[in-house]
């Protein structure tokens, strides 16, 4: 008993050789064609010849075969027809081929770029309130130019001198100082027989403390 299979019936003529037949029939040169329909003239040579590696790959290519065969004026089932036969072309011929976007999943695009764009955003936003808050309440710098160290000394009195950061307030033994735009500060400190401990305290609005302590021994 035989066996029938059932095959797809193949077009008269093959993609290329219709589309030159029907350029020839309405007795247009390439150059015309490209003119008219904004398409350079060697992609439609290679159309016309299958030569389907030298065209570019996936949605264009395929813009490209409806915008042509619409202007000779091909039946559009054949257009389909050629359409899905251009498109098993790239994937028979280069499997590594951008493949032709369907319309929905061309749609999601800007959809996932706008969430990542989104997400981006967000990311940045949170990150400049970390540094922000974070800016805010650390204890701004402190460093005491004079003098560097505990000393001993036979004076009565001593100049102390330091820089903190820009806007930060100074108490001395929990007097305040003032401070340059800059953050530097000196002040005349009187010195009593025996250990003297001064406190140094550098803060901002919201921030915690920063302390320094000097210990200087008078003779």
């Amino acid at each position: 008993m035989n066996t029938f299979v059932s095959k797809k019936i193949l077009p008269d003529f093959s993609l290329g050789e219709e589309l030159r037949q029907a350029r020839n029939e309405k007795k247009l040169n390439i150059d015309e064609v490209a003119s008219a329909i904004q398409i350079r003239k060697d992609y439609l040579l290679n159309l016309e010849s299958e030569n389907f590696n030298c065209l570019p790959s996936g949605l264009y290519c395929k813009s490209f075969l409806k915008r042509y065969a619409t202007f000779l004026e091909i039946d559009k089932k054949r257009i389909d027809l050629y359409i899905a036969q251009l498109e098993n072309e790239f994937e028979k011929d280069d499997p590594f081929a951008q493949k032709v976007i369907k319309k929905k999943e061309f749609l999601v695009f800007p959809k996932i770029i706008k969430n990542i764009l989104l997400i981006l955003v967000f990311s940045i936003f949170i990150l400049y309130l970390s540094f922000y808050f974070r800016n805010l309440v650390t204890s701004p710098d402190l460093e005491i130019t004079n003098p560097t160290q505990n000393i001993m000394t036979s004076e009565n009195q001593i100049t102390l001198s330091g820089i903190t950061d820009p806007g930060a307030e100074i108490n001395i033994n929990k007097e305040l100082i003032l401070t340059d735009r800059n953050g530097a500060f000196s002040h005349d400190i009187s010195l009593k027989k025996g250990l003297n401990n001064i406190e140094i305290v550098a803060k901002k609005k919201y921030s915690r403390e920063n302390v320094v302590i000097r210990q200087i021994l008078v003779e």
